[in-house]
């Protein structure tokens, strides 16, 4: 088995998941279902995308340092990624709006949001918080 291998599926889905949904950013339970889903989209129709050629019909690469490696490496450039998914989900949302399909937008409605873990924990005064906090640190 190559390590180099294993987790580059992996890996490259996590890199779509977060260009989708950056870390630094906070998403509401349904706002990151969606964009894991819109991510999953996105992944499975460009997993395969072929490799670009030029005008003389070879295939393009492009020269990078690794510095994992130590040395030179090269790249595949690869033909531009396709967003024909948000097409198909516009024009699928669209006749769903004049069907009147309402039936099928079942899943907002099922899933749990799971809150958060301060939502559970009723919140303590904030004098009485305070206090304690500083007379912990004063019998040290």
């Amino acid at each position: 088995m190559s390590p180099t291998i294993q987790t580059y599926s992996n890996e490259s889905f996590h890199q779509i998941i977060n260009h989708f949904a950056p870390k630094m950013n906070h998403y509401r339970f349904k706002g990151m279902v969606a964009r894991t889903y819109i991510a999953a989209l996105h992944f499975n129709e460009n997993v395969g995308r072929a490799q670009q050629e030029n005008k003389e019909g070879d295939l393009e690469y492009s020269l990078w340092f690794s510095r994992a490696k130590k040395d030179w490496v090269a790249k595949k450039h690869l033909v531009e990624p396709t967003f024909e998914y948000a097409v198909n989900i516009i024009e699928m949302a669209l006749y769903m709006a004049k069907s009147n399909m309402k039936e099928f937008f079942y899943t907002a409605d099922i899933m749990c949001d799971p809150g958060t873990i301060a939502g559970k924990l009723p919140k303590p005064d904030k004098n009485q918080f305070v206090s304690s906090l500083l007379s912990r640190f004063r019998n040290q």
